[in-house]
């Protein structure tokens, strides 16, 4: 594996907890919060120097806390000059060696067609943002599960030839930005109709063909699409009442993991994460890991994947070989955030509920370390 840059943060919309994610920066998150780990990359895009160092990200102040990965001090905090919401961040997001690539969204809306998405880049260094990427208009479909309006900018890893894609949520549109200019490229509708861009990821497969994948959640596809043309080049449909979500590709890229939503009718077994072939499309396992899956991320090796849950107090371990659960981890609250140290000795979950805080997991015992506390979600 080549190393990554630092953690990058993730976070949770309101009534949806959202994982943390493993990145040049570490990142982990909570409400609109995100935090995540700097340490590993498995991006095939240009790359910082490793930090190892935990990103949290706030809606309230303090929006940034960096702390340390080994010792889980405060290092340095700070605010955001004209500072409006973070929007959907994992460890799929872009860290340059100095700035970290951010979506940011206006306060919670209620008007159609509201103004104000755009991708930041945050210096970590001086917490300061550096750029600004506005990406236009997003719309207000209120999500038929939550009734939560809000809706999201999903980051992928950048492709090699360094170009990073955004999925616009209810508008149902792929941005493309260019990480030499700092600017949109070009903007696609990809869906029509009552549907959505949820998460997107890159993966360069050992075909050597490069791909981009969406989940659609509300008609409850996956696309695999060509990252150049933005033309879509195989669909999958998951039976009804499964709604593809999130997804993460996994190190090799040769597989990605999608995290599975389901329609409040829905009856059937549940089976959280649905692992597929990136070549194919085809489904390689399902794989009932526990409540709410919500990210997944995986040990520097890619022998193991976390996957963390927006309604459950555990993460579960699945050994990537054999596709079996190996173990539970317990942590308090909705476990919905994992940040992976690039050592892979240590695992990092924010736990959101009641209390608001990150446990640090020893991956050679598994034991939970003390809490720490972070700052609360609104």
């Amino acid at each position: 594996m080549k190393p990554h840059g630092r953690w990058v943060p993730i976070h949770k919309q309101p009534s949806v907890s959202r994982r943390i994610f493993l990145k040049e920066a570490g990142l982990i998150g909570a409400g609109v919060t995100v935090a995540s780990l700097t340490g590993c990359d498995f991006s095939t895009g240009p790359k910082g120097p490793p930090r190892g160092e935990l990103v949290v990200l706030n809606s309230t102040s303090p929006h940034v806390q960096v702390f340390d990965g080994q010792t889980s001090q405060l290092r340095r905090q700070g605010d955001i000059a004209n500072f409006m919401r973070w929007s959907y961040n994992d460890d799929n997001n872009y860290f340059d060696g100095t700035n970290l690539w951010l979506g940011a969204m206006t306060a919670v809306h209620g008007a159609p067609d509201f103004e104000g998405n755009e991708i930041v880049l945050l210096d970590l260094d001086k917490l300061t943002i550096t750029g600004r990427v506005p990406l236009g208009k997003e719309g207000t479909t209120a999500n038929p599960t939550t009734g939560v309006t809000n809706a999201m900018l999903n980051l992928g890893k950048p492709t090699r030839d360094g170009r990073i894609l955004v999925g616009k949520m209810f508008m149902g549109e792929v941005a493309v930005i260019s990480t030499s200019t700092r600017a949109v490229v070009t903007t696609r509708q990809l869906l029509d109709g009552p549907d959505w861009v949820c998460d997107t990821d890159f993966a360069l497969a050992s075909d050597g063909k490069p791909r981009q994948f969406v989940a659609t959640n509300n008609t409850g596809k996956v696309l695999s699409i060509d990252p150049r043309t933005l033309a879509v080049t195989a669909t999958y449909q998951a039976a009804a009442g499964i709604r593809p979500y999130m997804l993460t590709a996994a190190p090799d890229g040769n597989r990605i993991w999608v995290q599975n939503t389901f329609a409040p009718s829905f009856t059937g077994e549940r089976f959280g994460v649905t692992v597929f072939d990136a070549v194919t499309l085809g489904v390689v396992k399902q794989i009932n890991t526990g409540l709410v899956p919500l990210s997944v991320s995986f040990s520097p090796d890619g022998s193991l994947a976390y996957v963390a849950h927006g309604n459950g107090p555990y993460i579960t371990v699945v050994d990537t070989a054999s596709l079996t659960e190996v173990r539970r981890v317990e942590a308090g609250g909705s476990a919905g955030n994992i940040a992976v140290h690039p050592d892979g000795r240590s695992i990092f979950i924010r736990v959101s509920g009641t209390e608001n805080y990150v446990v640090r997991v020893d991956t050679a015992t598994w034991q939970v370390g003390p809490r720490f506390a972070v700052t609360s979600a609104r």
